[in-house]
């Protein structure tokens, strides 16, 4: 009897040693406590000033595919943007935005393309655009038009 009322004095003992008064941090704080430590980081999308300049001899030289050309300049770059070849007239192709986004410089084109009932002229056409960006941007250049197709780089 008198080792098993030992018995429980150690258990009990040995229990109650195990309970620790000190608070135990609530997840909650710690996360509270690494958002202070570490705020979100924001993506951050600038819009870049470009000039469409379609009298330039590069785009005369620019070969029939669809894609883009990137070529670099003392005061900036001259960016090509080629539909690729079109068997009838109405194309036509614009830029309409320029935006920097974490090192990539996204350039957003709209293709228009004549209506189905529109009358055309009947020749194979090259819609071709070229557009001047200032240096002070990303030279990764990314190409798209307004439905997300991708234009191709050529080199």
């Amino acid at each position: 009897m008198f080792r098993s009322v030992i018995l429980i004095l150690i258990l009990a003992f040995s229990l109650t040693g195990c309970a620790s008064n000190s608070p135990t941090p609530d997840k909650g704080n710690i996360k509270e406590d690494r958002a202070k430590s570490n705020p979100p980081q924001s993506i951050t999308i600038n819009n870049i000033d470009f000039e469409v300049v379609n009298e330039v001899p590069e785009l005369n030289e620019m070969p029939h595919d669809r894609g883009f050309r990137a070529i670099e300049k003392e005061d900036g770059y001259l960016i090509l943007i080629s539909m690729g070849e079109k068997n009838t007239g109405g194309y036509s192709i614009e830029v309409l935005n320029v935006v920097d986004n974490e090192g990539i410089t996204t350039i957003i084109t709209k293709v228009t393309a004549p209506e189905k009932d529109q009358i055309t002229t009947q020749a194979i056409t090259y819609p071709k655009t070229a557009i001047k960006i200032a240096k002070n941007i990303s030279p990764n250049f990314y190409v798209v038009d307004d439905k997300g197709k991708a234009y191709n780089a050529i080199p």
